[in-house]
């Protein structure tokens, strides 16, 4: 069934309860990447392609099936297939990709169209058949636990949700599709693609979920501009800034960097620094243990508020100021986003652009919702150090009215 203005998918076709088999396919009808019946040019072409690029893995060998025609076992699987797709990352040109406006996973695009270039290379066929067939593998292959990597016909026309009705299991060499729920006669089948973040999402199968609650931020920072950060406090949003007035005033001490993968070799390791939630508690506690006066045993025990209340303020400083930072990085606002996005159809915007604006706005919340958690506790922690600061005058204001006479020492008598 064709669902308005957004593509297809499969929907029920009668009624069914909790457990009910949807689709039982059996394990011939699943096409894996690799098969005896491959050429070694397209073997070796597969084998030689980074095994995290199962798009490319994968399409080399739908490519070989194309290439057959109507002889081919898959044919009558391969004719019913789009001609053409459309927004998907892996067939997107550079400028396409830059509106992502996010490093790291437009690096990770253009690496993983570069592969594809490589390919092509490797066993001389035609750029359109081995583009579209990547295309193919991209929006409808499965790479799960049960049986590694492959296309399941028809089972692949089903929808991602969160909120899945029905699953996938594999036993005595068939793959089944059951009702989670009761389904109703129309309903969409729906299941659940993983607990990822978009840019899997995005890079796997060239779709962005809204409000997914497995969403994150992550960031290569390294400990430098951590500390010159945490330092500057809410003085500045601009890091190179902070770093150039901190960086001689402060050393990094390795073992309370290297608790945030900040050191060493894992310098400017991705790390994760919001989620769904807000703060990603495990990053908060990074920045707590290399802040804290303590001795360290576990970084965990760092997941709540120091005691130490001045501490604890910078901490939520330096957090709010580095939220402030990533959303200024952008180059437009999510309001302004939103914006456009409303008018796409006026717009005449295009797939990619469509998903890029949907990738941006998924990051921006993200980000806006820790930025807001990060002003809430930096405000706590303040009521804190103020209620700290007034009992500690409060005391000496005590001691200063009622001094304690020490007592007087023992005259020493004469002899």
């Amino acid at each position: 069934a064709a669902f308005s203005g957004d593509g297809k998918g499969l929907v029920a076709a009668r009624d069914a309860d909790p457990g009910d088999t949807l689709i039982h396919l059996p394990e011939d009808c699943l096409l894996r990447t690799l098969d005896k019946s491959l050429p070694r040019e397209y073997i070796q072409a597969i084998l030689d392609t980074d095994n995290d690029m199962i798009a490319a893995r994968q399409g080399l060998r739908m490519a070989f099936e194309r290439t057959l025609g109507n002889t081919s076992y898959w044919w009558p699987y391969i004719r019913t297939l789009p001609p053409y797709y459309e927004g998907v990352p892996l067939l997107w040109q550079e400028s396409e990709v830059n509106k992502l406006d996010v490093t790291s996973i437009s690096e990770e695009i253009l690496h993983n169209n570069l592969t594809l270039e490589v390919a092509m290379e490797k066993i001389k066929i035609d750029k359109d058949i081995l583009r579209w067939s990547a295309a193919t593998a991209f929006t409808r292959g499965l790479n799960t636990k049960l049986r590694g990597t492959f296309i399941a016909p028809l089972i692949d026309m089903c929808r991602h949700s969160f909120k899945a009705n029905s699953v996938l299991s594999y036993e005595d060499r068939f793959l089944t599709l059951s009702a989670l729920r009761e389904i109703k006669e129309g309903e969409p089948l729906l299941i659940d693609y993983g607990s990822e973040s978009n840019d899997i999402y995005l890079l796997n199968f060239g779709i962005v979920p809204y409000d997914n609650p497995h969403e994150t931020v992550s960031i290569a920072f390294n400990s430098t501009q951590m500390f010159a950060l945490s330092l500057m406090g809410a003085k500045t949003t601009n890091i190179a800034d902070a770093v150039e007035r901190e960086i001689r005033t402060f050393e990094v001490e390795p073992e309370r960097a290297a608790l945030m993968n900040y050191y060493g070799v894992r310098e400017n390791k991705d790390v994760t620094v919001a989620n769904n939630k807000g703060i990603a508690k495990e990053f908060a506690a990074g920045v707590r243990a290399m802040l804290a006066r303590e001795d360290i045993t576990d970084v965990d025990d760092f997941k709540n508020p120091l005691k130490d209340p001045d501490i604890e303020w910078v901490v939520c400083h330096a957090l709010r100021v580095l939220y402030a930072h990533l959303l200024t990085e952008y180059q437009t606002s999510e309001e302004e986003d939103l914006a456009i996005l409303r008018l796409r159809d006026e717009k005449n915007l295009s797939p990619a652009e469509v998903l890029s604006l949907r990738f941006r706005v998924e990051k921006k919340k993200i980000l806006r919702r820790a930025y807001l958690q990060a002003t809430d506790d930096l405000h706590k922690a303040a009521v804190r150090r103020k209620k700290r600061n007034k009992r500690k005058e409060d005391d000496q204001d005590l001691q200063e009215a009622h001094p304690i006479a020490k007592p007087s020492e023992p005259t020493p008598q004469n002899e």
